[in-house]
């Protein structure tokens, strides 16, 4: 969609005084772009790298196979995201998301870089899960939170995490 505009996008970001964009993508074929933002703007942009769980398919492992590679290989990477969980729009591969997850919260933990957690009508499997697989490396953000205040209130007691508080709100 921003193919014609997306460095005029950035460069009037910077322009306006924002100092750090983090970038996350959504599937295998939206790595290169990342990285070439993060290229064009180094200063400006930093990479994160993920499978959207609106992008969880029958296809899920070689998508998350060939989005692993650029990871580990790119230690400029930010943080594992956006990942997590999305029970909004279809539930046809929810246990496929769930194992993405999973997937993705042990290569953060590997990295030991921050997760950037969706979690959109599915706050409870999130949190299980989170809380499942917590150690002292797993760390990061409940990107664009729509929970309600007791969601919050667990989000604000788990150490090493925070609620990215979005237009939702």
């Amino acid at each position: 969609k921003f193919e014609k505009d997306r460095e005029a996008v950035v460069e009037q970001a910077i322009a306006a005084g924002v100092k750090k964009m983090y970038l996350p993508n959504i599937d295998a074929a939206s790595v290169e772009l990342v990285f070439d933002l993060c290229q064009k703007f180094p200063a400006n942009c930093f990479p994160m790298l993920g499978l959207h769980p609106c992008h969880v398919k029958e296809n899920f492992e070689e998508e998350l196979a060939k989005i692993k590679e650029p990871l580990f290989a790119h230690p400029e990477t930010m943080a594992v995201g956006e990942t997590g969980l999305d029970y909004y729009w279809d539930l046809t591969f929810k246990k496929e998301q769930q194992t993405a997850l999973r997937t993705q919260i042990e290569w953060a933990k590997e990295l030991e870089i921050p997760i950037v957690l969706h979690t959109r009508e599915s706050f409870e499997d999130s949190w299980n899960i989170i809380n499942e697989m917590k150690d002292e490396r797993l760390r990061g953000v409940f990107h664009c939170f729509s929970g309600n205040i007791k969601d919050a209130e667990k989000v604000i007691e788990l150490e090493g995490f925070y609620m990215g508080i979005g237009g939702v709100v």
